[in-house]
């Protein structure tokens, strides 16, 4: 469920952007409070939470994710050996494109956080995506990569559901992806969805492309699974 900022609407971004700076600033409590009072500041709206804080969280078992502020959780479970050779898989096949032109086609990265937008923060972890190689440069020794990666591949795991699944395809979409992959290890397929067109199944004795976005990039969707 989305959280709703209670704050005036045009103060709603200054807002966040003021909590984020306290947070970010390590200014003392008072002065920040100093700095929510003429905004009307709620108990509610200071329970959105932002990136900065979603990483800083313990490492106690849970997987965390962040949708419009609000924090979203489940338990963490091993994958299985089919789901983890699926992402290694994938990550290698557009590793293998990405690193043909580096700088125009960008970097592969695996399970790593990207807030995809922010005021307030929806971020979340991407079994496997590919981003630009400016994002690349700025995300290097920061715990999250800034803004939507080009292509985000989800695995289907054993903790998925269609909800889950079908959410976070959403999210991905709503927020800037340009492609989006769902893996299913299990029937070896790969659903394919942009926000133009059509979703698209490909099946293991077809090739998997993604053009416009991965110019040239194919590969017989067996090799994901092998």
């Amino acid at each position: 469920m989305a959280h709703t900022c209670l704050v005036g609407h045009r103060d709603c971004d200054v807002f966040i952007r003021t909590v984020r700076d306290c947070l970010t600033n390590a200014h003392v409590e008072s002065e920040c409070l100093e700095q929510l009072q003429p905004l009307n500041a709620t108990a509610d709206t200071l329970r959105m939470m932002i990136t900065e804080q979603l990483v800083a969280l313990p490492d106690d078992g849970l997987d965390r994710w962040l949708v419009r502020g609000e924090l979203q959780s489940r338990p963490w479970k091993h994958r299985t050996p089919d789901e983890s050779s699926a992402m290694t898989g994938v990550a290698f096949a557009i590793e293998q494109w990405a690193q043909q032109e580096r700088l125009e086609r960008g970097v592969v990265l695996i399970d790593a956080y990207h807030r995809l937008s922010d005021s307030p923060d929806t971020t979340l972890g991407i079994d496997v995506s590919l981003i630009s190689s400016r994002q690349w440069a700025a995300a290097r020794h920061r715990p999250f990569v800034e803004g939507c990666p080009i292509l985000a591949a989800k695995i289907i795991s054993q903790s998925d559901t269609h909800e889950t699944v079908t959410d976070a395809v959403r999210e991905y979409l709503d927020t800037g992806v340009s492609v989006v992959w769902v893996v299913d290890p299990d029937f070896e397929t790969v659903s394919a969805y942009t926000r133009s067109e059509e979703p698209r199944l490909f099946s293991r004795g077809q090739e998997l492309t993604a053009e416009p976005h991965l110019p040239g990039f194919r590969v017989r969707v067996a090799e994901l699974f092998e």
